[in-house]
């Protein structure tokens, strides 16, 4: 399908929203557990996942008022689907802290443009775990791909921390980063198990909204267990420490927005590949808040990377369009036999 140059210019500016939102969460949750000394990274999480709430209210506004979905839907099957949704979504709720918790706590560990890059590689473990569970077509394309993005994250992993004095950290935190790219992965091939194939734009707000509802209410018991174990104490960030964990919920919101509105105006290729610009724009923030510069085989392994993403989502694309193409084709080939019956049926009539 064409994409217009406004729909263009749309989506470049929902990459410019992602680019920018993703980039200043990441120093100012780095800065806050690092510079402040605020290392809270579950209360950063439950205060960011319980922001989706506000989806709710979106939602109901949406399916209710603006849409005539509610009335295409017998009530039966509408609360069928909402129970559905519900079991569901309370899996994705649990996946999306444990990704936020694991990426929070690897920010202050890690350089932003190193942290950046290899959580770009989540593409490639949704590849590999599709396979199992989505049965994921494997083409030699998908292969090379996942090859680079792995040769780019050990490279990337040796060259590209600042830390050279304090290993065990960095490692830490390359590990940190690594799981949550897994983990996204895991909950992006979970929502495409359960929820994806009923999905439309007023239930993906719902589904955003009732991840935060449930994390909100389940996610209180964890504190109360971190606490008592010593392992986070509970505490209420004062002054410029709360306005750091309040703008880390506003970018948040305005990411997902910026995405679903991105996609929405353009496609799911266009708004991977242009999510990619954070890497090299990483750099550049490396450089001016940091002045770090990563070492020249760093570059080597974030092409590597970006080369396996690309290939990744170029590769996918194709075969969305040859899948689509096919349909088309087959749809088309049984016109005029349908056609040949309704005039058999017609002439039966008469």
């Amino acid at each position: 399908m064409a994409i217009g140059w406004k729909q263009i210019l749309g989506g470049l500016f929902c990459v410019l929203l992602i680019v920018i939102s993703w980039l200043a969460m990441a120093v100012i949750i780095s800065e806050l557990q690092k510079g402040s000394k605020y290392n809270k990274p579950y209360f950063l999480t439950y205060i960011v996942r319980a922001g989706y709430s506000i989806s709710v209210p979106c939602w109901a506004l949406w399916y209710f008022y603006l849409s005539s979905e509610h009335a295409e839907a017998p009530p039966a099957q509408t609360q069928q689907i909402t129970r559905k949704l519900l079991l569901s979504t309370l899996g994705l709720a649990t996946v999306s802290g444990a990704c936020a918790y694991t990426w929070y706590r690897s920010l202050p560990l890690t350089a932003v443009s190193t942290n950046t890059a290899i959580y770009n590689c989540s593409p490639t473990a949704v590849f590999l775990l599709s396979i199992f569970t989505l049965n994921e077509r494997v083409t030699i394309y998908k292969v090379i791909s996942v090859f680079l993005c792995l040769a780019g994250v050990v490279i990337v992993a040796i060259y590209g921390s600042p830390n050279t004095e304090d290993s065990a950290d960095t490692i830490l935190g390359i590990l940190l980063v690594a799981a949550s790219a897994l983990l996204f992965a895991v909950y992006e091939v979970f929502y495409g198990l359960t929820i994806a194939h009923e999905i439309t734009v007023s239930k993906n707000f719902l589904v955003l909204g009732l991840v935060g509802v449930l994390f909100s209410f389940f996610g209180i018991p964890v504190f109360i267990l971190l606490h008592y174990t010593g392992w986070e104490t509970f505490q209420i960030p004062l002054g410029r420490d709360c306005w750091a964990a309040l703008a880390t919920v506003g970018l948040d919101l305005v990411m997902n927005l910026a995405l679903s509105c991105g996609v929405y105006l353009t496609s799911p290729l266009f708004m991977s590949l242009g999510s990619l610009l954070t890497v090299p724009v990483s750099v550049v923030v490396d450089k001016i808040r940091y002045d770090f510069v990563l070492p020249w085989p760093a570059f080597i392994g974030m092409g590597f990377i970006a080369a396996g993403f690309i290939l990744m989502n170029v590769s996918e694309h194709i075969g969305f369009m040859k899948e689509t193409r096919y349909t088309w084709q087959f749809r088309k080939n049984e016109e005029p036999a349908s056609e040949m019956v309704d005039d058999l049926f017609i002439e039966k009539l008469d």
